[in-house]
């Protein structure tokens, strides 16, 4: 018995069947895409964080005068408009469990410069986050466990 040759169609269909089998494995929904207010927060600081960048990285090429200072004073000014933000992005509660990882990490990934100057920013937003959790997966016992 001959078997005749497959088409190079019927190869492109097996391929993209395994294609499509092989994308069926990963998450159904991206966190990026998921609906949470958070990610706009997050968003936002990114691209704060970015102008500060290229701001000193401006400011890091240039010597000592008039050019420097007002590239250095740009630079302050987005610091200072940076760590404001920082202020909103570690109290900003999410509403997913998915916003509530991406914030985990993405607040775990920074630097101090990025985050705001007060000392307690970190306990503020452990709490906000510990509130997100109870608010999206109802803590087994039935109550809210008050801090320490």
């Amino acid at each position: 018995m001959t078997r005749k040759p497959k088409s190079p169609r019927a190869t492109d269909e097996k391929l993209s069947r395994r294609t499509a089998l092989a994308s069926s494995a990963t998450p159904p929904v991206p966190v990026s895409a998921c609906d949470d207010p958070v990610l706009a927060v997050i968003d936002r600081h990114r691209e704060l964080s970015a102008r500060l960048d290229e701001a000193t990285a401006v400011s890091s090429k240039l010597h000592e005068g008039p050019e420097f200072d007002a590239a250095d004073e740009i630079s302050g000014e987005r610091h200072s408009v940076l760590k404001e933000h920082a202020k909103v992005l570690v109290q900003s509660k999410p509403r997913t469990i998915a916003g509530i990882i991406v914030l985990s990490r993405y607040v775990a990934s920074l630097g101090a410069s990025q985050l705001p100057d007060d000392e307690r920013w970190h306990q503020v937003v452990l709490e906000t986050l510990a509130a997100a959790i109870e608010e999206s997966e109802p803590v087994a016992t039935g109550h809210r466990t008050s801090p320490v």
